[in-house]
């Protein structure tokens, strides 16, 4: 009808680069394609009508100049190490002596502590029941080495170990290899920790146990 608004068109479909290759973004002549990292998947909502005053009204070139390395630098997926050795067939350098499931559990444990292995162990063997709370002493029982797991760290530390003879770099040791190398030699590990844990809750268990006794 004369007079009506018309509503403006929408804005023309952009090809957006994929996976695999992408336009390096130069105007001159024809783009050339080359290999690129992953990119995060866009989920776009459809606009069903184009309000006023939004960016679709002002008018478009009929070919949008795009950097589509700028967007490959902004949306690009970004591999962990872990993955990326993985992918890459390259070995881990870390040394693991620690049984795969338990050394998990424990570096789980060991996360929630949130200490330097050096001061874990200069609290236990001063039995400061102030420098660690119940949570952290709970998590600490749970991550006591065995005979088996002391003596294989005594003799990588040595360069003894069958499986990484004439080894011994500390630094390499995995993270829980290095919490039971740090606190291996502690005498009587688990019953201090268990001494400490029972100072620490005493209060509350005499509270607890104190009605049905009375």
């Amino acid at each position: 009808m004369p007079g009506a608004k018309t509503a403006p068109l929408p804005p023309p479909a952009l090809k957006t680069p994929t996976s695999s290759a992408v336009s390096t973004g130069k105007s001159d002549g024809a783009p050339s394609t080359v290999q690129r990292r992953k990119l995060k998947q866009l989920h776009w909502d459809k606009l069903k009508a184009v309000g006023e005053g939004t960016v679709w009204q002002a008018p478009l070139p009929d070919q949008p100049r795009i950097d589509f390395a700028e967007l490959e630098s902004l949306f690009q997926i970004l591999e962990n190490n872990a993955a990326a050795k993985r992918m890459g067939g390259g070995k881990s350098e870390e040394v693991h002596l620690v049984e795969h499931r338990r050394a998990h559990n424990i570096s789980i444990e060991l996360s929630g502590v949130r200490k330097p292995f050096a001061e874990i162990k200069q609290a236990l063997l001063r039995m400061d029941d102030s420098a660690l709370s119940v949570e952290q002493l709970q998590a600490l029982s749970r991550a006591v080495p065995d005979d088996s797991e002391r003596r294989d760290i005594a003799a990588y530390l040595q360069g003894q170990h069958p499986k990484y003879k004439g080894q011994s770099d500390a630094s390499k040791l995995g993270t829980v290899e290095r919490y039971f190398a740090e606190i291996g030699d502690i005498p009587r590990l688990g019953e201090r920790i268990a001494c400490l844990l029972f100072v620490r809750t005493y209060d509350a268990t005499r509270d607890q146990v104190r009605p049905t006794i009375q």
